[in-house]
């Protein structure tokens, strides 16, 4: 069990970390072609729901296996 709370951790390291190098990532681009701010609006806009869903997974998760 301890082997899969050590997974877990990482997992949602990583998602934090890969969101917020893609909203970075999506910010310089915007910054540089303007025309297309909403298209990365919308992206920078996907990448923050994607990692309140995995948070909110992961909370779920533990919630239950806690529980049980």
């Amino acid at each position: 069990m301890i082997e899969i709370n050590n997974i877990t951790r990482w997992i949602l390291m990583l998602v934090a970390v890969g969101c917020t190098i893609r909203i970075v990532t999506c910010a310089l681009q915007m910054a540089a072609d303007p025309d297309e701010a909403s298209t990365y609006k919308k992206r920078i806009k996907h990448a923050i729901m994607f990692a309140i869903i995995a948070v909110t997974a992961f909370g779920i998760k533990t919630a239950v296996v806690s529980y049980f």
